[in-house]
């Protein structure tokens, strides 16, 4: 089997990997630019890299898969990043093909974590078992990092395929799930789960309630914090951090049972940093409480849960697939 490279593309870094038999013989990172140039340049400095360790020319991979966290426009084949202001109208095949002198694909970046996933899943941890289906939806996949992505896998055709690469549009993260104008979406809307239970929306909700909040609590948060370190005060009963992990839970849990509910499917899986926190902590026990009172029955019974957040190398597994 031929090596290929597959990327995925971060809010915050991106990292490339050379695979082969679904394996990750080597890799390297950089920093996910904050611009349509950049960010074109943190992809072939990663895929560069990569191959400088594996002391191989670009010529002798197979391809280049890139897992890009933005919408494709159908019509005009242009791509929007809506965690990055500026990148809104992008020709990103027209801007990689410049720099980028090998054959490549350009896939959303939750799908190539779902196609990564899924020779993997027995890697994941069960927060509850499920009796299967049956669907032919045997894979959604929850990107939980700075956004919220969502990759659905289907049986198609006699082979494993993208909800997105049969003609559909699978932005799990922009389910609505709250009116509340306090959350405003990167994507423009409000109320959407991206908004709600990222990483990203975790910190700006501790950030909101932060200079109401008694000294005691306030004073935990050091500068700079992350939703890892939210995560880890609602486990020591910091009272904001519990709320706003219970808040974040639920609004998953809501999106979860909605999801559930509208595709029957075999798995969902939680990954990326946001997914993390144990399985008894207050994040996941809102998350299973909410869907579980909000899921039908005979779906709930059938559809597996579970949880890994090593995000990027499923990312990079599936990016690769794609291009073989």
């Amino acid at each position: 089997m031929a090596k290929v490279l597959g990327v995925d593309v971060g809010g915050g870094s991106t990292r490339c990997g050379l695979v082969e038999g679904g394996e990750i013989l080597e890799s390297a990172a950089a920093d996910t630019g904050q611009n349509p140039e950049a960010l074109v340049n943190s992809v072939v400095e990663a895929v560069q890299e990569t191959l400088d360790k594996s002391n191989l020319r670009l010529g002798e991979v197979g391809g280049v898969g890139v897992g890009v966290p933005a919408f494709m426009n159908p019509r005009t084949g242009r791509y929007r990043f809506p965690n990055i202001p500026s990148a809104a109208d992008v020709d990103l095949k027209a801007m990689l093909s410049r720099k980028l002198k090998a054959r490549h694909v350009i896939e959303n970046d939750a799908d190539c974590t779902a196609l990564g996933v899924l020779d993997h899943t027995e890697e994941f941890e069960v927060l509850k078992p499920g009796s299967g289906s049956g669907s032919a939806i045997e894979l959604i996949v929850l990107t939980l990092g700075t956004g919220i992505g969502g990759g659905v896998v289907i049986k198609y055709d006699g082979r494993h395929k993208t909800l997105s690469n049969t003609g559909g549009l699978t932005e799990l993260g922009h389910i609505k799930v709250t009116e509340k104008p306090e959350y405003l979406c990167g994507c423009g809307a409000v109320g959407c789960v991206e908004a709600t239970s990222s990483c990203k929306a975790i910190v700006n909700a501790v950030k909101r309630s932060l200079d109401d909040a008694p000294d005691d609590v306030r004073l935990e948060f050091k500068a700079g914090f992350d939703a890892k370190l939210v995560d880890e005060l609602s486990r020591r009963d910091n009272t904001l951090a519990v709320h706003v992990m219970e808040s974040a839970g639920k609004y998953l849990g809501l999106a979860s049972a909605n999801i559930i509910n509208s595709f029957n499917p075999n798995v969902l899986a939680y990954t990326g940093g946001g997914a993390s926190p144990p399985a008894d902590s207050t994040f996941f026990r809102s998350i299973m409480d909410v869907m579980e009172a909000n899921t039908l029955p005979e779906a709930l019974d059938a559809v597996s849960i579970i949880k890994n957040p090593d995000a990027k190398r499923y990312g990079i597994l599936g990016a690769a697939k794609a291009v073989l």
